[in-house]
């Protein structure tokens, strides 16, 4: 599906449309499970979810999303392919970008028609990039994901038949719960790039459609944290609430303590994990990227393995509690996403590709010294590629729950996706931690469905903000970085 969107994409006219489509469609990419758990719930809960309104609006039988294992296996392959196809589309796209024109100019001289040229062109060109990625994809079979298998089912008992992984079994079961046409024409003009109008308009309808399907539920949520809780318990949930209400925002405006606390874990990780995760990744990419290096091909093949194969939970909680002692401490939010295997290959392409070894010797002969040479050399060059692994590794800081739900104990160093999560399992959390017990209408109205969606909102909104703004170098980077030495 990734390589359809992205030929299709690639095929389009309208520069401006495809920056909105690819915009749209990773954003579900730059979101953790646990704010999907959020979208998801939305859709499925069984007394107010959207979908059992529509069954029950039409005469038909609400489901029991949540206790009926029947639908979940299709649930949880539509969301792996939701959140990730825009990312894969990205990669590929990029990879057909890379391709030389000449080929395109070449077939549309001998009169291959627009679907030959993908078929017998670019297709060809995408197969060793799709052969890497479904090498990459069947290792990640063997380290599942347990976001998705463990946040989107609400760790439900009913589903375990279907939603039990390898890792949320033991998760579940050991002691780390405890913390839980051939015809040749004539042609007077070489365009080998783009559909024909009726096409082009038709795939944009298509890759329009899927777009707004990746956009719909973050609005859907905005829609409900800005609904009156009443109505909400009435009416279940509606993209036309009966009644507004900002009861959500001003709970947790009271709530200030708690939730700037876990901002300040999250912001601190975020940025002090960022800037070592893209420094280490930055030093040991540009050691395999030179040829003069002799070990390169060993810790080349080195950081590749650990992209394919995981130890698995157990020993990791082992390493990280009773090896390094790091458990509940600031450190076990950190450290186990120092480094990332991904962005050191993207930026080992990235520097074999965009800097000429011509300028790294013209260094040495001025007598500049290796890491003068790529702090004053390569860095600068580099802008596009480091801006990609930086958001990158951004993302993964900002949405990490799983760390802290592994290794954090302690209230103050809870980041705020964890925090979330605690919600979307139990309300009273928030009041047990603020100390409150009443508010605007007393503790019997407190909202607590149109709070846990502000929440929502809340830790969603700086991605959905800052994104755009790293587009140009995030495309830009992929493409220099992603595609092929």
């Amino acid at each position: 599906m990734a390589v359809s969107i992205a030929v299709i994409v690639s095929q389009l006219r309208s520069k401006r449309m495809i920056k909105i489509y690819q915009t749209s469609m990773l954003l579900p990419y730059f979101l953790s499970w646990v704010i999907i758990s959020y979208f998801v719930y939305a859709f499925l809960s069984p007394d107010k979810g959207l979908v059992n309104s529509i069954i029950t609006g039409q005469g038909g039988t609400a489901i029991s999303w949540y206790s009926d294992p029947t639908y979940w296996p299709f649930i949880l392959v539509f969301l792996g392919i939701w959140k990730g196809v825009g990312y894969s589309s990205v990669i590929y796209f990029a990879a057909i970008m890379g391709i030389e024109p000449a080929f395109y100019e070449a077939a549309e001289i001998d009169g291959a028609s627009k679907w030959q040229q993908i078929r017998h062109v670019t297709l060809p060109h995408l197969v060793p990039l799709i052969t890497i990625l479904t090498i990459m994809g069947v290792g990640g079979i063997f380290k599942a994901d347990f976001g998705l298998f463990y946040q989107i089912p609400r760790n439900a008992g009913a589903l375990y038949n279907v939603t039990s992984v390898l890792d949320t079994y033991i998760f579940n079961g050991t002691a780390i719960k405890n913390k839980n046409k051939n015809k040749k024409k004539k042609i007077n003009q070489v365009n080998y790039k783009g559909f024909g109008k009726k096409t082009n308009f038709f795939f944009n309808i298509l890759i329009g459609l899927f777009a707004i399907s990746c956009v719909f539920p973050f609005i859907f949520i905005i829609i409900l944290s800005f609904t009156d809780e009443t109505a909400m318990v009435v009416n279940g949930y509606q993209l036309i609430p009966e009644t507004w209400s900002l009861d959500g925002y001003r709970y947790l405006a009271q709530m200030g303590d708690q939730i700037l606390q876990a901002l300040f874990v999250t912001v601190f990780v975020t940025v002090v994990g960022t800037l070592i995760n893209t420094t280490l990744t930055s030093f040991y990419a540009y050691a395999i990227s030179r040829k003069d290096f002799r070990f390169r091909k060993f810790f080349t093949m080195f950081a590749l393995v650990t992209m394919l194969f995981s130890a698995g939970l157990v020993p990791g909680y082992i390493v990280m509690t009773s090896l390094l002692g790091l458990k509940d401490t600031i450190w076990a939010l950190i450290l186990p996403m120092a480094m990332s295997p991904f962005n050191i290959i993207v930026m080992r392409t990235f520097f074999i590709r965009s800097v000429p070894n011509s300028i790294i010797e013209s260094a040495r002969i001025d007598g500049a010294s290796e890491f003068r040479t790529f702090w004053k050399i390569v860095l600068p060059l580099a802008v596009p590629g480091i801006a990609t692994i930086s958001l990158f590794a951004a993302i993964g800081f900002w949405n990490d729950w799983f760390n802290a739900l592994l290794y954090i104990q302690s209230d103050n160093l809870m980041p705020l996706q964890y925090v979330l999560m605690q919600i979307q399992s139990n309300i009273e959390f928030m009041i047990e931690n603020a100390g409150m017990s009443s508010m605007v209408g007393g503790a019997t109205g407190i909202p607590r469905e149109a709070t846990r969606m502000a929440m929502v909102v809340i830790s969603t909104l700086p991605i959905a903000l800052s994104y755009p703004f790293f587009q140009k170098y995030f495309i830009s980077g992929l493409t220099i970085g992603g595609v092929k030495e």
